[in-house]
Protein backbone atom coordinates (compact mmCIF):
# COMPACT_ATOMS: atom_id res chain seq x y z
CA UNK A 1 0.00 0.00 0.00
CA UNK A 2 1.40 3.44 -0.69
CA UNK A 3 1.88 6.36 1.72
CA UNK A 4 -1.02 7.77 -0.35
CA UNK A 5 -3.76 5.39 0.44
CA UNK A 6 -2.42 5.25 4.08
CA UNK A 7 -3.13 8.58 4.32
CA UNK A 8 -6.34 8.42 2.88
CA UNK A 9 -7.29 5.65 4.89
CA UNK A 10 -7.10 7.88 8.72
CA UNK A 11 -10.27 8.53 10.11
CA UNK A 12 -11.33 9.52 13.47
CA UNK A 13 -13.18 6.91 15.52
CA UNK A 14 -16.27 8.92 16.12
CA UNK A 15 -16.84 9.51 12.46
CA UNK A 16 -16.93 5.56 11.76
CA UNK A 17 -19.57 5.23 14.94
CA UNK A 18 -21.84 8.07 14.06
CA UNK A 19 -22.74 6.06 10.38
CA UNK A 20 -23.13 2.51 12.06
CA UNK A 21 -25.89 3.50 14.30
CA UNK A 22 -29.76 3.30 13.31
CA UNK A 23 -28.67 2.47 9.85
CA UNK A 24 -29.32 -0.16 7.20
CA UNK A 25 -25.79 -2.04 5.67
CA UNK A 26 -27.50 -0.08 2.79
CA UNK A 27 -27.31 3.09 4.05
CA UNK A 28 -24.19 2.41 5.25
CA UNK A 29 -22.41 1.25 2.60
CA UNK A 30 -23.77 3.98 0.82
CA UNK A 31 -22.17 6.51 3.16
CA UNK A 32 -18.89 4.88 2.71
CA UNK A 33 -18.73 5.04 -0.97
CA UNK A 34 -19.81 8.27 -1.00
CA UNK A 35 -16.89 9.51 1.70
CA UNK A 36 -14.58 7.47 0.64
CA UNK A 37 -14.78 8.88 -3.16
CA UNK A 38 -15.10 12.13 -1.98
CA UNK A 39 -11.84 11.73 0.42
CA UNK A 40 -9.98 10.42 -2.88
CA UNK A 41 -10.85 13.46 -5.02
CA UNK A 42 -13.30 11.89 -7.59
CA UNK A 43 -10.95 9.39 -8.21
CA UNK A 44 -12.74 6.47 -8.47
CA UNK A 45 -10.01 3.24 -9.48
CA UNK A 46 -8.61 4.97 -5.74
CA UNK A 47 -11.69 4.69 -3.87
CA UNK A 48 -12.40 1.07 -5.37
CA UNK A 49 -8.98 0.10 -4.64
CA UNK A 50 -9.43 1.28 -1.05
CA UNK A 51 -12.59 -0.46 -0.38
CA UNK A 52 -11.22 -3.80 -1.51
CA UNK A 53 -13.58 -3.63 -4.60
CA UNK A 54 -12.90 -3.78 -8.11
CA UNK A 55 -13.55 -0.25 -10.15
CA UNK A 56 -16.24 -2.39 -12.37
CA UNK A 57 -18.25 -2.94 -8.72
CA UNK A 58 -17.71 0.47 -7.99
CA UNK A 59 -19.31 1.69 -10.88
CA UNK A 60 -22.19 -0.17 -10.68
CA UNK A 61 -22.88 0.42 -7.27
CA UNK A 62 -22.84 4.13 -8.31
CA UNK A 63 -25.36 3.76 -10.79
CA UNK A 64 -27.64 1.49 -8.32
CA UNK A 65 -27.50 4.86 -6.42
CA UNK A 66 -28.18 7.23 -9.27
CA UNK A 67 -31.27 5.11 -10.36
CA UNK A 68 -32.81 4.99 -7.03
CA UNK A 69 -32.99 8.49 -6.91
CA UNK A 70 -35.15 9.15 -10.14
Amino acid sequence: MSKDLVKLTKEEPDNLVRYLVGNSIEEVERSLINATLERCMGKKALTAELLGITPRTLSNKLKKYTESRS
